[in-house]
């Protein structure tokens, strides 16, 4: 049941439909959604009976996914961002009725429980890790950067700040120095 599914839920405009399915227990538990942008999102219900099902829903990355699915993330870690959603949904509705808010916002009951990992098998998430893989080279190209950090002061730096994104996935700048760089909406940038 790892196939992509008919539209799950509606966040800020985007339609996201069920990607990959990690835990399943009569419906998905934890799994992915992605959006017509390809903007990936981790989801897990977290409360589910006859009158309603919950959710809680972070957007998140290829590489994040393989982190959790070879235990460097915790699946707690994985909804621990600055905005997340929650999502309910009643018996006899269309669509579940999500609402932005903030994490330091959610009731902690709602989250998936500190320091739980998958606690995979060796081999039981090859096929997603693989697919994972193939999204994050689709997405930065051939050449995959993880885990870099870089500093630079913001007055030294000779392009500017103020040129607006053509596409979500990625923005060129040109640098001064005759060679140009790609970033990627992973990349962000503190003022």
């Amino acid at each position: 049941m790892n196939k992509k599914q008919s539209e799950q839920f509606r966040i800020d405009s985007h339609c996201l439909e069920i990607d990959q399915i990690f835990v399943e227990y009569i419906y998905p538990v934890l799994f992915t959604c992605i959006d017509e942008a390809d903007n990936l999102y981790i989801v897990a219900c977290y409360s589910a009976d006859a009158e309603k099902a919950e959710w809680i829903i972070a957007e998140t990355s290829p590489v994040n996914v393989i982190k959790l699915l070879t235990n460097k993330l915790s699946i707690r870690e994985m909804f621990m961002k600055s905005v997340c959603w929650t999502a309910i949904q009643y018996a006899g509705t269309e669509y579940p009725t999500c609402t932005k808010t903030a994490f330091a916002n959610l009731d902690p009951k709602i989250l998936p429980t500190a320091g739980e990992y998958m606690d995979a098998d060796p081999d039981e998430f090859d096929e997603e890790i693989k697919l994972m893989k193939k999204r994050e080279r689709d997405y930065c190209g051939e050449t995959v950067y993880s885990n870099v950090n870089i500093f630079v002061s913001i007055a030294t730096l000779p392009f500017r700040f103020d040129t607006m994104a053509k596409n979500e996935k990625r923005v060129p700048y040109q640098f001064d120095n005759n060679f140009s760089k790609t970033f990627s909406k992973e990349v962000s940038c503190f003022v």
